[in-house]
């Protein structure tokens, strides 16, 4: 049997993914041990470098940003962040075998579509007018608010740094009118939150991508390439909520998803 050890990044979403790919390579007869790293951005990458683990579940921002440390985009393109983002794995003798079609991304929320606010800029016009939070260090961050006062000149009537349990709590409540969030976030499918669209892609992108080792087993390889497509914004936010709002555990999740999802 072949052995494949997973990376996982130490939070809930990547706990779902790694067991549902776990259950995948099972059912194929593999022999698969799940490896959960230290919570170290560049845990799992050495990890990799290092032959410890197979493959890991990343994000394109995340790798361009936080360990590559590749040039800011003023307005980003996740196909030229995935091109850089290739060319520097070779380096390492690493590739990207896949994506996986969805994007765990730093998003501004409302409660609801506040008039006829449907995206940044639209909202960059009236931004003077309503209160907004977001957890501290996205004030300062540069893929946070400095990259969005940049592109759309924001200039909220207030900046209310929250955690992001208060945060919630804060646009739930009506104390705010505007709060930074996830794309994957539960959260958007317990309350019936309003995205707005990041129209100049002022942010980066955070596609969720497969990197791995060059030597990789072939037939697991395979197997990852066939979960493209598979799993969309909808999809992961619906395995988050199960997870955190319906208490069910990652066997659970792992089951429902193959029985409903995996063709």
């Amino acid at each position: 049997m072949t052995k494949i050890v997973i990376g996982a990044k130490p939070f809930n979403e990547q706990k779902i993914l790694v067991n549902i790919i776990s259950k995948i390579l099972e059912k194929e007869s593999f022999e698969t041990e799940i490896k959960v790293s230290e919570p170290v951005l560049e845990a799992n990458y050495n990890s990799l470098k290092n032959n410890d683990i197979d493959f890991y579940i990343e994000y394109s921002g995340t790798i361009y940003n936080a360990l590559f440390n590749l040039p800011t985009m003023d307005r980003w393109d996740n196909e030229i962040v995935i091109k850089k983002v290739s060319s520097r794995l070779n380096e390492d003798d690493l590739f990207l075998l896949t994506d996986l079609d969805y994007e765990s991304g730093f998003v501004i929320t409302s409660k609801n579509k506040i008039e006829d606010i449907d995206n940044i800029s639209k909202l960059s016009k009236k931004s003077n007018k309503y209160k907004f939070s977001c957890p501290k260090p996205y004030i300062t961050r540069k893929d946070g608010l400095p990259a969005l006062h940049k592109t759309y000149e924001l200039e909220f009537k207030e900046i209310i740094p929250y955690q992001p349990d208060e945060m919630y709590n804060a646009l739930l409540n009506d104390e705010v009118d505007f709060i930074t969030g996830f794309t994957t976030d539960s959260r958007v499918i317990e309350h019936n939150l309003f995205l707005l669209e990041d129209d100049k892609k002022a942010l980066p992108p955070y596609e969720a991508i497969i990197i791995a080792r060059k030597d990789i087993d072939e037939k697991v390889k395979n197997i990852l390439e066939n979960m493209k497509g598979k799993i969309n914004n909808e999809t992961i936010r619906k395995l988050n909520y199960m997870f955190d709002f319906e208490k069910k555990n990652t066997d659970e999740i792992a089951e429902y998803y193959i029985k409903n999802m995996v063709d």
